[in-house]
């Protein structure tokens, strides 16, 4: 089956008057907020300008924050997109990165045609640390993250632009609708889809607010067959699952998606999936918020314990040292270490 790679291979040369925005492009440009473009995309600059640049600095291949497998693949996917018809004229604007011990974000505007704009959301990488801002959403609203995106989205977007998508991958698909629910009305009636890709949903409160809804008919979401992120608090049940070339939590990474001409290819969700959608949102629903981030901090604490650092750490750590780790944490039930334990085989096994 085809990935991003064919398609950039077919449609590179194509313009947007010639095959308008799809979905696949949207996977596309959500992928470019994990670049750093630090001092590249200071103010308004070309695609391909941009992508020659960053191409070329040899310091990037030295960047902790970039050693993951993906960022390798979307910087492979930006070859083929910096020399191509329907990319390389883009204009790329409003780069913004924050790391913090508290806060990860990043966003970029890509302007690929006149007045047309799609703002693009960074999400969580393959670390450990990326994931754990998904999961502090099932207890805290708005994490800071949340909030620099609606202020983001306030300060990018002018009179001048006509039609904007909104977007992200992961915590970025997330962080995508919080934008929309909280920004100016002005700006809100510019857009026109939320993509959310395998992005965590929200607590009920904020699933059931006026905001949401009144945005919840503009929002887009995929999530692949064995998607874990995507199945994290309240999410739309209209959801299209889309087919990987990679399984368990592999399946998150973005570049590994297949797609047929401009469509992403079509799956059916993974009983593995479906079964940890139904008991962690069963598990959620006994606690209270401060329980909640207690039981979520502890497991990021046996991952850590265990040596998990990445999604990839998963193919070589022993079972037996997960039973360890969760049998020795204090102060948490029984019932609880069965759905760590639980959780974390599933993780393994895939």
């Amino acid at each position: 089956m085809a990935d991003i790679k064919e398609y950039l291979k077919y449609y590179k040369d194509k313009t947007f008057k010639e095959y308008s925005f799809n979905e696949v492009d949207n996977v596309l440009f959500s992928e470019l907020s994990y670049l750093d473009w630090t001092n590249i995309v200071t103010n308004k600059i070309t695609l391909q300008n941009a992508a020659n640049i960053l191409l070329e600095n040899k310091d990037e291949k030295k960047k902790k924050r970039e050693r993951f497998k993906y960022v390798d693949n979307i910087k492979e996917h930006l070859k083929e997109m910096k020399d191509s018809l329907r990319y390389k004229d883009c204009i790329l604007t409003n780069f913004r990165l924050i790391l913090t011990e508290k806060e990860q974000f990043g966003a970029i505007c890509i302007y690929f045609e006149p007045g047309k704009l799609y703002v693009s959301f960074q999400g969580t990488d393959e670390s450990v640390i990326g994931w754990k801002e998904d999961f502090e959403m099932s207890y805290s609203f708005p994490v800071p993250s949340q909030t620099e995106a609606i202020n983001y989205l306030n300060e990018t977007v002018t009179w001048r632009d006509n039609i904007v998508f909104v977007g992200g991958h992961s915590k970025g698909g997330n962080l995508a609708i919080c934008s929309v629910m909280y920004c100016k009305d002005y700006i809100r009636h510019k857009i026109k889809f939320i993509f959310n890709n395998d992005g965590p949903g929200f607590r009920e409160k904020e699933f059931s607010s006026k905001e949401y809804n009144e945005i919840s008919d503009r929002i887009i979401s995929f999530k692949p067959e064995d998607s874990i992120v995507g199945v994290l608090l309240n999410n739309l049940p209209a959801t299209k699952v889309v087919k990987s070339k990679e399984k368990g939590i592999r399946a998150h990474d973005i570049t590994s998606w297949e797609c047929f001409g401009t469509f992403l290819e079509e799956g059916i969700l993974s009983e593995n999936s479906k079964k940890i959608e139904s008991k962690f949102k069963n598990w959620l629903s006994k606690y209270k918020d401060e329980e909640k981030k207690k039981l979520v901090l502890t497991f990021f604490e046996i991952l850590e314990k265990i040596g998990v650092k990445s999604i990839y750490d998963f193919k070589k750590i022993d079972l037996s040292k997960v039973r360890v780790a969760v049998g020795e944490m204090k102060n948490i039930d029984a019932d609880t270490k069965r759905l760590y334990l639980e959780a974390l085989r599933n993780l393994l096994i895939n």
